[in-house]
């Protein structure tokens, strides 16, 4: 249409009629998978697009959503509104990612598109994947710092580059030597990209790398840095051209590699040379070790390689190499051979009189290494193999074994070089799987113990070797190797040749190598690999995976077929080699696995470990759950964290994998590995009521956990009073509050408060329960259960304070301006420039001011005069007094006033003053109800029940009935009680919600609500006897207690009261009602007991209460009643707290005020003060 796209949609219509729509563009929304990053002001750009233009403007909008990404602590969430203008076909919405370096999983969200104007949706939710690339904590072969050294191999890297450079025959071959490329390189590979730089402490120039992601790096090392190269073209160039480092049999040169990346890379060494090649994996730095034993192999040859009586070739001999890391490194080396130390320029000088050293098996000898050194021992004897051989360091090193070149076995050929970088003992295992290598006749294993007597059992055969020793094997089918104490397992590649105990085999391609095999216990989920020898024919991973787990095997993200596996017997792993190209290879599994890589040319080889753990098995282990314990909900999640550490430091252990075994009702395994914190979370979901025992398993100990679910969980909350809320001592508080059992299938079986049963729970769950109120701070303890067995628990505290020491709190106060002052004596001291005036205020207004009662003065016409007996300051700065104690009751009746008080101020001017009066009074407080109400009414029968309230402030109360069913009403007593009352209620079983209101004379009213349930008459509730006893007396003193009981049917309670006293044979009664000529009266009605005990009556009384609702249900209440003798006097008791702060250069007055227990007068005195202070004998 006028040369522009446009996008239409039609609907059928009658016949061949359609209905053509005009839609507009279509909007699409990219999916973006990036990573998280380290810094702030990450931001994730995520394109939408259009797929043709617009003639005119496109508006849409946008919104992110959550997914297992959250906002605020993944991203931040973004929303708005696109426009494309007309010729646009792209916008970029921009999501701000709170990167870190926390370890975190891989996470994702969503962007979601809507109302679109001009165009239509075609893809409508965008998915962003923040991919995480934080280091893990777990000590594997990633890193960003290793050390390397490069070891000898059978021709010098010097040598051959020397033939490459030249194009010179090669005298130990016949092949064209420029059709390969030799040297020691570093094939350097990572998950997200990296850049670093290589260096060597000999040499002056620095190599530079970067790698993609997903990409491999080759760099080559420098070949002056092999440690016994002696540079071949001597024999062609003269002695000028010999290497530096051509001397001794073992010597410290500082040839070491240092290899950095700014972030995590894998790095693999290979030594390439014609037939000589052999790889292995550097270790990083953090995972190096302390102690080593190594694996090598024995030779036959004596001696280096000649040609032309010139020496051309190294010696074929078991090495090996220590790198330092740290200055002044001590390390102790045991051979498990002799080998003589051979200075070879003294030796090739002739020297008749040189006796070469021999150092002899078993014999300890140190040597130091900085950082950056490499000692390198090479034997040069038939017979000498350094397997088993202990290195031992005071600080982390770096160790290399192998052989120049090696046959395998020694009487076969060819040989070729071989290397593997040890791993520290303390990493050994105890279980190993091992595949033959593909395409091969048969392959060797060497099985090196660590400790004496150590139970190996290869397949079906059992071995016992003691540490340093070795067995070894032929291997041809995969086999699975176990032990009871930690042990190492070699693989080599045997020469062309070898065919083991099998005849008429065909030859093979390859040479031999050495793989050191990962232990189970090492096993990761996830690896980086890389085979990049580009002139090897073929190279092939070697995989061992949990049977379970070979359907879910993927190597760069696409699935393994699971028939190259076969199972390994007795064992729950399966062996597969799998063919590949050169290149990176990222292996994933949802269980560990092991992983090496190999492969082979004609007569040339290579193999190396592809990757493993290197946590301490042998650290000192513990592990603990949290929670130990835990009730949840059937259909909610239960996560449960493992922590492990090491005993002996005290810190976490990181890497560890941790196997958790659910029993019960929801049993299950899962597996973890600790973070660097030593953490691993494990979650699942219950759908089943019951039990389930949890018990998770790392380095050899356990822990347990239990976890409760039930059907539904109680709720339980406190709806009055509130938290904290104070009352006069010795008050009743009615508490009410809200339970529900969780779900409809369950009920409510039991609600206690401290321990004690509530037993006024209605049909809706409100339940209601009294408290008499000591002094001082009470506590509650709630709990509630339901019939699945869960529970829920709350606590109310409540204070129970004197009246007059409630704080003021100027928030809740009223300005009172209907008041009037009066004065009485009023004088001057000329001494001390004091003004003393009695005061006296009246309550002018037509309602009761309530306390405190707090008198402001403000605008003081004189600036010099100032307030003096001040009790604090309002937030304005305004000076007050306190007259709350000159206020008779609670509050001040309309046209009464208070006590007259002395008001304070100092005029040093001695000039006439006005100033003005402020009054903040209490507000008028609402009642609050104090009865419980009666939830159950007799059908048939007429309902009566006592309702009671208080007003704080004294105010007259009414009772209303708000909503209920018809016939209830509310009768008044106008005394603070009243009657709720229902005559002839229904037969039928029902319940109804019920209402009512109190109200005071000032309009605060309460409201409360419950449920009457009509029951049967039959059924009786006992009566619950709630009040506290009083349990002590004196003599010549009033004893009096009321006890209290609630009938839950509303029937009328009678009591009767037993009193003994203790250890009377006789058991005389002293207690009747009035009348009865008993020294002690009880009231059967109210049950009020009145006594006053003489002298004669100190001593313990056994008391007996028991409340009959004459229906056949009783309680009973027994306490022990003391009876003390004539109390003496007792100290009085502050009741007043002190200001901590008072204002400099400004009159400080504090007033005092205490009880006295005996009711004595009290008079202040004030023995120790500052200059200057007085104190008056009234406080």
């Amino acid at each position: 249409v006028n040369n522009n796209v446009v996008r239409l949609t039609y609907e059928a219509g009658d016949g061949n009629e359609i209905e053509l729509h005009y839609t507009g563009s279509g909007i699409s929304i990219a999916d973006v998978t990036d990573l998280e990053g380290n810094e702030a002001g990450t931001i994730f750009q995520i394109p939408v697009t259009l797929d043709f233009v617009s003639a005119g403007a496109v508006t849409d909008d946008y919104t992110t959503d959550a997914g297992a990404a959250f906002p605020g602590l993944h991203y931040e969430s973004v929303s708005g509104t696109l426009t494309f203008a007309p010729g646009e076909t792209t916008q970029i919405i921009d999501v701000p990612i709170l990167s870190d370096q926390d370890v975190d999983p891989t996470v994702d969200f969503y962007i979601q598109l809507s109302n679109p104007t001009n165009a239509s949706l075609i893809d409508d939710i965008g998915q962003v994947i923040i991919f995480n690339d934080d280091h893990s904590g777990i000590p594997d072969s990633l890193g960003t710092e290793f050390w390397v050294s490069i070891p000898e191999n059978w021709v010098s890297y010097d040598y051959a580059a020397y033939i490459e450079e030249t194009g010179a025959y090669d005298p130990t071959t016949s092949d064209t030597p420029t059709d390969y490329s030799s040297g020691f390189f570093l094939s350097i590979s990572s998950e997200f990209g990296a850049t670093g730089v290589i260096t060597a402490p000999g040499i002056a120039e620095s190599i530079e790398y970067s790698v993609e992601p997903g990409e491999v790096t080759t760099v080559r090392l420098w070949d002056e840095l092999e440690p016994y190269g002696y540079d071949y073209r001597s024999w062609e160039q003269g002695p000028e051209a010999v290497s530096p480092y051509h001397g001794l049999t073992d010597q410290v040169l500082p040839v070491g590699v240092h290899v950095t990346a700014d972030s995590e890379v894998s790095v693999y060494a290979m030594a390439i040379q014609p037939f000589t090649s052999d790889g292995f994996l550097v270790l990083p730095t953090d995972v190096l070790g302390t102690n080593y034993m190594l694996a090598s192999h024995d030779f036959f040859r004596m001696g280096r390689w000649e040609y032309a009586g010139n020496p051309v070739g190294h010696s074929a001999g078991s090495q090996f190499q220590v790198i330092g890391i740290v200055d002044n490194t001590q390390v102790q080396i045991t051979p498990t051979s002799s080998f003589t130390r051979v200075d070879y320029p003294v030796v090739e000088s002739g020297d008749p009189d040189y006796v070469p050293e021999v150092v002899q098996a078993g014999q300890t000898y140190t040597i130091t290494l900085n950082r950056g050194d490499v000692y390198s021992l090479r034997a040069d004897h038939a017979g000498v193999d350094f397997t088993g051989t202990i290195i031992d360091a005071n600080a982390p090193v770096a160790v290399n074994s192998g052989m120049t070149c090696a046959n395998v076995p020694v009487e076969f050929p060819a040989c070729d070089t071989l290397v593997e970088q040890m791993t520290p003992t303390n990493t050994w295992g105890k279980e190993f799987v091992v595949n033959p290598l593909e395409g091969r006749n048969v392959d060797r294993l060497r099985i090196i113990a660590l400790e004496d007597e150590t139970q190996i059992q290869i397949g079906s055969q059992t071995i016992q070797l003691d540490a340093g020793q070795f067995e070894v094997f032929d291997l041809a089918n995969a086999t699975r190797v176990t032990s009871d104490k930690p042990i190492s397992v070699v693989q080599y590649s045997t020469g062309s040749d070898y065919t083991g105990e099998f005849e008429n085999l065909r030859k093979t391609i390859g040479d031999p190598m050495m793989i050191l095999i990962p232990p189970v216990e090492q096993f990761l989920e996830h690896y980086v690999v890389t085979s990049a020898v580009h002139r090897n024919d073929d190279n092939y991973l070697s995989l061992i995976v949990p049977t379970a787990a070979i359907n879910d095997l993927t190597i760069n993200g696409q699935y393994v077929d699971p028939g190259v596996f076969e199972v390994v017997d007795g064992s729950d792993f399966s062996a597969g080699e799998l063919y590949v190209e050169d290149g990176f290879y990222s292996a994933d599994a949802p269980l560990p696995f092991g992983i090496t890589v190999y492969g082979f040319a004609d007569y040339e080889s290579y193999g190396y470990l592809g990757g493993q753990t290197f946590i301490p098995l042998d650290a000192n282990a513990d592990i603990q759950l949290d929670p130990a314990a835990e009730m949840l909900v059937v259909g909610d999640t239960h996560y449960v964290t493992a922590t492990v550490i090491d005993l002996d430091t005290n810190l976490p252990l990181a890497g560890v994998r941790v196997d958790f075994e659910v029993t019960g009702t929801h049993p299950n395994h899962f597996w973890g590995r600790t973070n660097s914190s030593g953490e691993v979370i494990v979650h699942w979901s219950g759908n089943l009521a019951g039990t389930d025992q949890i018990q998770a398993t790392a380095l050899g100990d356990t822990a347990n956990a239990s976890a409760d679910w039930f059907g539904a969980f109680p709720t339980i909350e406190i709806v009055s009073p509130q938290f904290g809320s104070e009352f006069e001592h010795g008050s009743t508080v009615l508490i009410t509050g809200k339970v529900e059992s969780g779900s409809p299938e369950a009920r409510i079986v039991s609600l206690t408060m401290d321990n004690d049963r509530i037993a006024t729970v209605d049909a809706l769950g409100n339940f209601f329960v009294t408290v008499e109120l000591p002094l001082g701070t009470s506590t509650f303890d709630f709990e509630v259960f339901n019939s699945y067995g869960a529970s829920a628990t709350t606590t109310l505290s409540l204070e129970g304070i004197f009246e007059s020491d409630r704080d003021p709190n100027e928030d809740s106060l009223n300005e009172l301006a209907s008041i009037t002052e009066l004065y009485a004596v009023t004088s001057f001291d000329e001494r001390t420039d004091i003004l003393y005036a009695d005061l006296s205020i009246k309550n002018t207004s037509e309602l009761p001011i309530s306390k405190p009662f707090l008198l402001g003065v403000r605008n003081i016409t004189d600036p010099t005069v100032q307030l003096l007996n001040i009790a604090g300051y309002w937030e304005d700065g305004t000076p007050y007094i306190d007259l709350s104690a000159q206020i008779y009751n609670s509050t001040l009746a309309p046209g009464s006033r208070t006590f007259f008080n002395p008001i304070e101020f100092y005029a040093p001017q001695r000039n006439p003053f006005e100033y003005e009066f402020v009054l903040l009074g209490g507000e008028n407080e609402p009642p609050r109800f104090t009865s419980i109400p009666i939830i159950n009414a007799r059908g048939g029968e007429d309902y009566a029940a006592s309702v009671t309230a208080v007003d704080p402030d004294d105010d007259s109360l009414t009772f209303f009935f708000v909503s209920g069913p018809t016939g209830m009403i509310v009768e008044n007593n106008y005394d603070g009680t009243a009657s709720l009352v229902w005559d002839n209620v229904p037969s039928a079983a029902a319940s109804f919600p019920v209402k009512i209101l109190v109200r005071d004379s000032r309009d605060a009213e309460t409201t409360q609500s419950f449920v009457v349930s009509v029951v049967d008459p039959s059924i009786n509730h006992a009566p619950l006897i709630f009040s506290q006893p009083v349990t002590d007396a004196n003599a010549e003193t009033d004893y009096s207690y009321t006890v209290v009981a609630n009938d839950f049917d509303g029937d009328p309670v009678s009591y009767a009261v037993s009193i003994i006293r203790s250890g009377d044979l006789s058991a005389t009664e002293l207690a009747g009602i009035d009348g009865s000529g008993k020294p002690i009266v009880y009231d059967p009605v109210t049950g009020e007991i009145a006594w006053t005990p003489q002298g004669a009556d100190v001593a313990q009384y056994d008391v007996v209460i028991d409340a009959d609702d004459g229906r056949g249900g009783t309680d009973t209440q027994r306490y022990v009643l003391y009876v003390h003798p004539v109390p003496g006097n007792h100290p009085p008791l502050f009741t007043s707290a002190p200001p901590e702060t008072i204002s400099s250069d400004s009159p400080f007055e504090y007033y005092a005020t205490a009880i006295d227990p005996d009711l004595d007068d009290l008079v202040f005195t004030m023995p120790v003060f500052p200059s200057g202070a007085l104190i008056s004998l009234d406080g």
